[in-house]
């Protein structure tokens, strides 16, 4: 009997493993699915060189052909003001520059907040925000925007894209973008083009290690921040994933992503990176002689972080950009102050996984960059006679 008993004891943990192995995989399937785990994108390389084709080549997106829809777009690329729907005939005295929630993407153009600042103000507030921009993109298309001639000029950053700066591409092989790194003196910004596929070969490896060919993206998938790998053993990927940055920001604060703020996380400093964007946006406004005004758009979960914390979790970029003496709103206070709520649940969009703010939401923006504005308008005007 003795004899039996270690070949007994080896059944047992074999089958233990196979059934940890299987919860592990099955496990991993289902948060690969909600994109904690990476999904290896579904894409032909004849579909890539297609998207390559149409891509904006220094911000990748939008393409030439999403600008040209006349519905959604002026011919200056704003979103369409319907208060203001001509831009030769009503000139514009104010910008924006964002991603999706400066866009108000899940909203009618009616609703969206540049439209109803717009009637607040009486003049035309143009929409240049894209969906899924960086802060980094955001401020590239205002460079590239050499027509923009509105007397303030507003870059908004949602928290999202403190991460969206590290990055070279946004979760999809197609969907390349530029990213700022730090020079080697880190006294300034150096400035990665877009990184492009040349074979199929190459884009089939690419496809399952983006990491190999995004040497500057630290949240690639296998990168050292960025989503783990699905692979076998299965344990092993499920027991890294614990100790990914990302996913215990999840498991804290869904989404609240005050760990990319602190300097001690990253080599790089995405704080550092992300201010002396700002820093360039505002220098360059001042340049074309127009008035920069940076702003911090929250989720809905940083609202509910400030109520257990009494802190933002961004604030951090807060007290980096006044230290450049850069203007800067932060709307997580300015819609406490305006509107008081258990939750802030209710003015973001229930029907949409983004969350993204609803009608409601965006008249809180609108009227509160408005208060802003007009609680500054002392220093705007010391600002501008002084140029």
């Amino acid at each position: 009997m003795r004899s039996k008993r270690p070949v007994f004891y080896i059944i047992i943990i074999t089958l233990m493993t196979i059934l940890l192995e299987l919860c592990s995989y099955l496990a991993g399937r289902v948060l690969q699915k909600r994109n904690i785990f990476y999904q290896v994108p579904q894409l032909t390389y004849i579909e890539y060189t297609e998207r390559v084709r149409q891509m904006d080549p220094l911000l990748g997106w939008p393409t030439a052909s999403t600008l040209s829809d006349s519905s959604y777009y002026d011919h200056t690329g704003s979103r369409i003001i319907p208060s203001f729907p001509n831009p030769d005939l009503s000139s514009s005295c104010i910008s924006l520059y964002g991603d999706s929630y400066t866009e108000s993407s899940s909203l009618n153009s009616k609703q969206a907040w540049s439209n109803l600042l717009s009637n607040l103000l009486s003049c035309r507030v143009s929409n240049y925000g894209v969906a899924a921009y960086g802060t980094d993109q955001a401020f590239l298309r205002y460079e590239k925007n050499i027509y923009d001639s509105s007397s303030i000029v507003v870059l908004n950053h949602f928290v999202d894209d403190i991460k969206r700066n590290l990055m070279q591409h946004h979760g999809e092989v197609f969907f390349m973008k530029p990213r700022f790194i730090l020079n080697t003196d880190k006294d300034g910004l150096d400035l990665l083009p877009l990184t492009l596929i040349a074979t199929e070969e190459e884009f089939e490896k690419f496809r399952f290690a983006p990491k190999d060919y995004l040497q500057h993206d630290l949240l690639a998938p296998g990168a050292k921040f960025g989503p783990e790998l699905l692979s076998f053993p299965y344990m092993i990927s499920m027991g890294k994933l614990l100790f990914n940055i990302d996913f215990q920001t999840r498991l804290k604060f869904n989404r609240v992503r005050g760990e990319y703020y602190r300097r001690y996380y990253f080599l790089e400093e995405p704080l550092l990176i992300t201010t002396m964007i700002c820093k360039k946006f505002a220098n360059l406004a001042q340049e074309r002689n127009q008035y920069p005004v940076v702003t911090i758009i929250p989720h809905f979960h940083d609202f509910e972080y400030f109520r257990k914390k009494e802190v933002w979790g961004y604030e951090p970029l807060i007290s980096s950009l006044r230290s450049e003496n850069i203007l800067v709103l932060n709307f997580g206070s300015a819609i406490i102050e305006r509107y008081e709520s258990e939750t802030y649940r209710e003015i973001y969009d229930k029907n949409e996984i983004a969350l993204h703010f609803n009608e409601r939401g965006d008249s809180l923006l609108a009227e509160c960059l408005a208060d802003f504005l007009g609680k500054n308008s002392i220093s705007f005007s010391e600002r501008l006679n002084k140029e």
